[in-house]
């Protein structure tokens, strides 16, 4: 099966970068070499917009089958803990809505105002290829607070218990709009309402690479 690793920023495959596993031929894609395997994995640039804007055209010109997002998150709860990695199994826009006499009513695809925020899938279970990542909601945010749920605005306080990341909704959309099988890796890095100076990103990412060398020979 063709895969594409999908990530956000470089920073995300560091720890194969720095250990000769990853070569990064451009800023924004490069391979991953491991064992007999060569995978492409491709930038897509931080946020909802650079994601929507830019995987298209990494979509056309690689061809994938299936796409792997991979990367870091932050964590809305306790529950799910700093430096783990969870396999998303479903993920939706956090805040893109209409809030209207302090109701909130999110868009589907299709411009009509519905009740929910529209959920995306995952095509492929990766617990089952990876017995200590378990599945989670994740949510996808357009704007990043290091505030507590209960001290943002009340459209973030809808979805608890999950991960927060600000691309991962739009990954799952467009594999869905073309078709394409698509999963997400996703290793927490810090609290949502932690300062970022308290956080360990290489940690989290080196956690994170590990497991994705796994998953891409399992897979």
């Amino acid at each position: 099966m063709n895969k594409l690793i999908v990530v956000a920023t470089s920073h995300e495959l560091d720890w194969l970068i720095k250990n000769a596993k990853c070569n990064l031929i451009e800023p924004n894609r490069g391979f991953i070499q491991h064992n007999a395997l060569k995978i492409p994995f491709v930038v897509t640039g931080m946020g909802i917009s650079n994601t929507l804007l830019n995987l298209p055209l990494f979509i056309k010109e690689y061809q994938p089958e299936l796409i792997i997002n991979s990367g870091i998150c932050g964590s809305t709860t306790k529950k799910l803990e700093v430096y783990k990695s969870y396999s998303v199994e479903s993920d939706c826009y956090a805040d893109i809505a209409i809030v209207r006499e302090n109701q909130t009513i999110f868009l589907h695809n299709d411009k009509t105002a519905a009740s929910q925020a529209q959920a995306f899938f995952s095509d492929i279970d990766i617990s089952k290829y990876l017995n200590e990542v378990i599945g989670i909601k994740g949510v996808t945010v357009s704007t990043f607070y290091n505030l507590p749920l209960h001290e943002r605005p009340k459209i973030y306080q809808i979805n608890n218990d999950c991960i927060e990341t600000m691309e991962g909704a739009a990954i799952f959309q467009i594999a869905n709009m073309f078709q394409i099988k698509a999963c997400a890796l996703r290793t927490v890095s810090n609290f949502v309402w932690q300062k970022q100076s308290e956080w360990d990103t290489a940690k989290a990412v080196e956690n994170n690479n590990k497991l994705l060398l796994r998953l891409i020979d399992a897979l």
